[in-house]
């Protein structure tokens, strides 16, 4: 566990009879994910999967908290597939043919493919 680096958010139920809350704190503790990367969110006074039954907007306004904190980059930092991207070009440009561009330059396997994939 302690190899796992990335953003990190574990939810459990508290009363939980099938996997026991002290499960998912093992995982929290135990990873080597910075603090400001990784959140435990114990669902109150629920069973087994039901943390989003028994609370939709808080387990829901939870895990979108903690994906734009975790997530959200600056202006500056723009990543595709671990490359940074410049913010002036996109893969929405057109060739002179009017089809949708790529873009070239030091960043444009992870663009070209991310653009791929999305097409």
């Amino acid at each position: 566990l302690s190899d796992i680096k990335i953003p990190l958010l574990v939810v459990h139920s508290e009363l939980d009879s099938v996997v026991p809350v002290a499960h998912g704190a093992q995982i929290f503790t135990g990873s080597g994910t910075p603090l400001g990367n990784k959140e435990f969110f114990v669902a109150k006074d629920t069973e087994h999967i039901g943390s989003y039954f028994k609370d939709e907007k808080e387990y829901s306004r939870r895990i979108v908290r903690f994906f734009e904190q975790v997530f959200t980059p600056s202006k500056s930092d723009l990543f595709v597939a671990g490359h940074k991207l410049p913010l002036d070009k996109t893969s929405k440009d057109t060739e002179s043919n009017g089809q949708p561009g790529l873009m070239q330059g030091s960043d444009a396997s992870a663009a070209n493919a991310a653009a791929a994939a999305s097409a």
